[in-house]
């Protein structure tokens, strides 16, 4: 089995796109991390039938910051703050009635810090764990404008019922972040169809500290696809509401010119805590 040192080989595939500034060749022997994350026990809920998918990220390996052990929960910097990269990381989780490759891009993946406010704990709406993608941000390399286009797929699942998970927005900056779109290919979708959108609720009379406690607390959330052999992609809403369409360049240009710049001492992401997919009943 071959292990992929995050830390060493992500920060030094990235610094050669930011001098380059061109797609970096992802080798084809590039290797994967597998974790095993088998329970004891199958759980079955006569509603959405099986748990397929049980994941709080506490058995990842910490990926994607300049520092390669955690020095500070809240100010440790994700490396997509300040530098562009093409690349695609594979992290593949056996769990008890499948095995699962999830593919990731813009991201960071912390398995010891929990939401910035402090309280992940059982009563918190997000546990220990999680997986940060990088908000939309421009970058300018070289006279050319690129953006974050930060993503988790999966591999296709045989099927989908249920899925949830807790989202949490980084401090710095909670005002810009808009929270996480949902997306799934099924077998009869030649591209991702969007499945719904997920932001972190606040009431209008709520104080602005209440308002940021709320998005730094996190939110937990559920959806019902009922589908079989399915892929999921979970990406980072646009500020504006804008649709990102990467075929449509002059949609692409527009959003690019409307994201805030890069900013090197700033987290502007968005974390997924707790995510479980349960299975279709056969």
């Amino acid at each position: 089995m071959k292990v992929l040192n995050y830390s060493i080989f992500s920060l030094c595939v990235l610094s050669l796109v930011a001098f380059s500034c061109g797609k970096a060749k992802i080798p084809e022997d590039k290797p994967i991390t597998i974790i095993d994350n088998k329970n004891d026990t199958t759980i079955v809920d006569s509603a959405k039938w099986t748990l397929l998918i049980d994941e709080n990220f506490q058995k990842w390996n910490r990926a994607g910051y300049y520092e390669s052990s955690t020095q500070n929960c809240l100010t440790d910097l994700m490396i997509s703050t300040n530098t562009v990269s093409y690349e695609t990381t594979e992290v593949q989780v056996i769990y008890n009635t499948i095995t699962v490759s999830y593919f990731l891009k813009y991201f960071a993946i912390n398995p010891i810090c929990g939401n910035d406010a402090g309280t992940s704990t059982s009563a918190s709406n997000a546990s220990i764990g999680y997986v940060a993608l990088q908000a939309p941000i421009s970058y300018v390399c070289l006279g050319h404008k690129l953006c974050a286009d930060a993503q988790i797929v999966t591999s296709v699942l045989p099927s989908v019922s249920t899925i949830s998970f807790s989202m949490s927005y980084s401090l710095s900056d909670v005002d810009y972040m808009r929270g996480i779109t949902l997306w799934k290919k099924g077998m009869n979708d030649s591209l991702f169809v969007k499945v719904k959108d997920f932001s972190i609720l606040t009431n209008p009379t709520d104080s602005y500290d209440t308002v940021v406690y709320k998005k730094i607390n996190g939110q937990f959330f559920s959806t019902i696809i009922n589908e079989e052999n399915v892929k999921l992609r979970f990406t980072c809403r646009w500020t504006n509401d804008v649709e990102f369409n990467t075929t449509d360049p002059d949609q692409l240009a527009l959003l690019k010119n409307n994201l805030p710049s890069k900013d090197p001492i700033i987290n502007r992401a968005v974390r997924i805590h707790d995510l479980k997919v349960w299975s279709m009943k056969e």
